[in-house]
């Protein structure tokens, strides 16, 4: 009896030295800032997402940020103020101001987006929401659809409290189903 008490203790502080050595994963979503003037994480938006995991938030601070953005991870994407926070291309450049593929559960809030050819584009995205954003002024070639907010092949997506002005279309969805306006 002795001797299988022994064993079951061995075998017991051998379990708790693996279980201790064993580091813990623990991923927490993370906030990352981005100002294209000052202090903050980066100063591009594009380099906030390449960066960020699955889950983070990034916060962008007031400014004209000249990009596009490709998004291919789940995130929340919100701007400080959709007056001051303006995503700005040149119609002739950039296809999308932010182009979400292959991806669900992204949040896009609080920005202006103008100048694109496509302000939002969804591709093969499901449940994305956007909401409390200005998209105006998108135009763009003939090869374009030039409007505020394509979606191709994109279900469950939600778009709230928007602004959508002097844009060729507004909202063109394409293969989809069960999308809020």
């Amino acid at each position: 009896m002795l001797r299988v008490l022994r064993v079951i203790s061995v075998f017991l502080v051998s379990i708790g030295l693996i279980i201790l050595t064993v580091p813990a994963q623990v991923a927490l979503a993370a906030t990352i800032t981005v100002d294209d003037d000052g202090p903050a994480d980066f100063s591009t938006i594009q380099d906030a997402v390449d960066f960020a995991s699955s889950g983070d938030t990034i916060t962008i601070m007031p400014g004209t940020y000249n990009e596009w953005v490709t998004v291919d991870k789940t995130l929340t994407i919100e701007g400080y103020d959709r007056d001051t926070t303006i995503l700005q291309g040149l119609v002739t450049s950039a296809l999308s101001g932010i182009d979400i593929q292959d991806t669900d559960g992204v949040s896009i809030s609080n920005l202006t987006i103008m100048e694109y050819r496509i302000g939002i584009s969804l591709s093969n995205a499901d449940n994305t929401s956007v909401t409390n954003t200005r998209i105006m002024d998108n135009r763009g070639s003939i090869i374009t659809d030039y409007c505020a907010i394509e979606t191709q092949d994109s279900d469950y997506n939600t778009f709230t409290g928007n602004i959508i002005s002097n844009n060729e279309f507004g909202i063109f969805l394409r293969n989809g189903s069960d999308t809020i306006v």
